[in-house]
């Protein structure tokens, strides 16, 4: 049996009314068969994610202890970085890499906007290999987007997205190219309003075709 480390991110939240404890990021071990998988899950990406998480989660601790005002936003052009973790798997290959996501986009109004976005899903190379059916793994992914919040509190927002776009599959095989796949993507998650410009969040994303799923953290400033 082999162990598949994976990257829980959580959030806190505290107002005079609801109480929410702390729920660190934490690695959460389990075990999967290893008859028709290889496993090539780098140690040091746990440990990186862990950092950002917890760094992450230090800003947002001090932005909930700020006065319990409302905090609209309203039209606007937005820019985002966010920082996490992408697994990805197929018939013989099973990974956890490092993602890294740049965003940019326009909120219509509170509940709505679009954005285009990017994110590498993975940094490390797997080596050429001489099986003509050893399977590519994904690259890099960007797409388009239309995003959604739901206010939870005068702060935090319960948000949501659903896009399309192409993701860069990476061949391993001598001889083979790299190609593009058309691929959908939905996700959800929170996020904490700082102020009418700064804002973080905690959110997964699923590629539903390539079968990546995304669990980063992030800032996002809007102008």
């Amino acid at each position: 049996m082999r162990q598949k480390r994976t990257i829980l991110p959580a959030l806190c939240y505290m107002d005079t009314k609801i109480t929410t404890f702390i729920i660190l990021p934490a690695i959460i071990s389990r075990s999967n068969s290893p008859i028709t998988r290889q496993a090539i899950a780098p140690t040091y990406s746990g440990y990186f994610m862990r950092m950002i998480l917890s760094s992450a989660l230090v800003a947002l601790a001090a932005g909930v202890s700020m006065p319990a005002s409302a905090v609209e936003n309203g039209p606007g052009v937005y820019a985002g970085v966010q920082l996490g973790q992408a697994s990805s798997s197929n018939d013989r290959i099973e990974r956890d890499d490092l993602s890294i996501g740049l965003r940019t986009g326009y909120q219509i109004n509170k509940h709505i906007g679009v954005e285009l976005f990017r994110n590498s899903l993975s940094f490390i190379e797997i080596g050429y290999g001489f099986n003509r059916n050893e399977p590519a793994h994904p690259e890099e992914h960007y797409g388009i987007a239309v995003t959604g919040a739901f206010p939870l509190s005068e702060r935090f927002d319960l948000t949501g997205r659903a896009g399309i776009g192409r993701t860069r599959m990476h061949a391993v095989v001598v001889g083979k190219d790299d190609y593009n796949e058309t691929d959908p993507s939905i996700g959800g998650g929170v996020r904490f309003n700082f102020n009418p410009h700064w804002s973080m969040n905690a959110e997964a994303m699923r590629l539903t075709k390539t079968k990546v799923t995304v669990i980063s953290t992030g800032f996002r400033y809007q102008f």
